[in-house]
């Protein structure tokens, strides 16, 4: 990863992260690679001694803000669905609660008839959402919900998970020079799809995406609005119809190489699990 100098870029993100560093094979390996340069950190800082108190390292850098009691507790929800509490003097872990959402929103607390509550809003999204999903495997509901929590609470909370779909791989084959020009013109796609089309299933994986085996339907989505209420521009006028072809072929190689990643890791689990 490639930490710019501090400049601004009118008219697009400044994140100081190089987004051409996302690019590149879908492979395990580059996946685990992105994870490494994408981590972050819950950190207590002591501002008297100036200097750290404590640490809780995360798998990426999408977790939310944090909520400190007069309890000695601090609280913090991640993007894999789960709310936290730490000891605020030395961070250990007291309490975990793993629910349906992706949580990057802060908690905050409120008493009623004597009783404290901590609320937390539930929901994955945002730039972190769409472009960092490498390290860990956000939960990513179909809506968003504010979720309470009391001492001895007894309420179920209902699975409100969106189906991951398994790769799409048509067997239609492109030239490489297809291919590798469609991976040029992805990047009218990255701001919302994610470089080198990694996503977290906020925005439709691509590579998931039933569209992508049916020409037709693909084009009646980029140029044809068909999707336009959920909020997929219509492209009509501002890419031509074979650079829409040229992405789709590039998606499908990056969808084949998601499936042969997937089919890798789930055969290397079965023999993890098999007896000796």
């Amino acid at each position: 990863m490639t930490i710019l100098e501090p400049s601004v870029e009118y008219f697009t993100w400044n994140t100081g992260i190089e987004a051409t560093t996302f690019a590149g094979p879908s492979s395990e390996s580059h996946r685990r690679l992105l994870a490494m340069q994408t981590r972050g950190a819950l950190v207590a800082w002591d501002a008297v001694r100036q200097k750290e108190a404590w640490r809780v390292q995360h798998g990426n850098l999408a977790s939310a803000g944090v909520l400190a009691t007069g309890g000695n507790l601090v609280f913090q929800g991640t993007p894999d669905g789960r709310l936290v509490a730490y000891t605020a003097d030395t961070g250990r872990l007291v309490w975990s609660w793993q629910g349906y959402d992706g949580i990057i929103a802060g908690a905050m607390t409120y008493a009623v008839g004597g009783e404290q509550y901590i609320a937390v809003v539930a929901g994955f999204g945002g730039s972190n959402a769409l472009h960092a999903p490498f390290a860990v495997a956000p939960k990513v509901g179909l809506h968003g919900r504010i979720l309470a929590f009391k001492l001895d609470g007894k309420a179920m909370l209902p699975d409100n998970s969106r189906p991951l779909l398994p790769p799409n791989v048509p067997a239609e084959t492109w030239p490489a020079e297809t291919v590798s020009r469609g991976a040029a013109l992805y990047g009218n796609c990255a701001a919302c799809h994610g470089f080198g089309t990694y996503a977290a299933n906020v925005i439709p994986d691509l590579r998931r995406s039933p569209m992508l085996s049916v020409k037709t339907a693909w084009d009646a989505v980029v140029l044809g609005g068909a999707l336009a209420d959920k909020g997929m521009p219509n492209w009509t006028g501002r890419i031509a119809v074979e650079d829409v072809e040229a992405i789709r072929a590039y998606v499908v190689d990056r969808a084949r190489q998601l499936r042969d990643d997937e089919a890798a890791a789930q055969a290397a689990a079965r023999q993890r699990s098999s007896p000796p």
